[in-house]
């Protein structure tokens, strides 16, 4: 009888153990950089030297639609010059006139505070959408070696 309770107990923290690897694992949001890859088929270059400062979403949904917002500071310029082509002129996006609109409209709608906004006139652009309507802005602030990535998933 009593190596039965010992059996049990031993399985029950077992399981328990198991449990909690499997809901931390399940739950783990993983390297930025490996989403932005699978997502938009870019990186940050990690030579860049980049480090997240904030960051942001909408909440979990099923489907995995909703609003991402992240912001990086990074050291080495050359790096962050070379990732993407780099706009200076705003452009029209799937649902707002310009980047700067589509950005604080997509801020505003998940409540980020203005310390963490970009100033979009201080900023490059990179953008891009997907067939369902997805889109992503990024935002280079160099005078402030920040990088800012807004993302829209339909």
């Amino acid at each position: 009888m009593k190596n039965k309770k010992i059996v049990l107990l031993i399985v029950l923290i077992c399981s328990m153990v198991l449990s909690a690897a499997i809901l931390f694992m399940w739950n783990y949001p993983g390297d930025y950089n490996t989403t932005l890859e699978v997502n938009w088929k870019i990186t940050i270059p990690s030579e860049a030297q980049y480090s997240e400062i904030y960051r942001k979403d909408s909440g979990s949904s099923f489907h995995g639609d909703g609003i991402r917002y992240h912001v990086f500071s990074y050291e080495e310029h050359s790096y962050i010059s070379a990732m993407l082509d780099w706009e200076s002129e705003e452009q029209e996006t799937i649902f707002y006139a310009n980047y700067s609109d589509a950005v604080n409209g997509l801020l505003d709608a998940i409540e980020v505070p203005s310390e963490y906004r970009p100033y979009c006139s201080e900023c490059l652009f990179w953008y891009d959408s997907q067939a369902d309507n997805s889109e992503i802005i990024i935002l280079w602030d160099k005078g402030n070696s920040t990088i800012y990535v807004v993302e829209s998933f339909l």
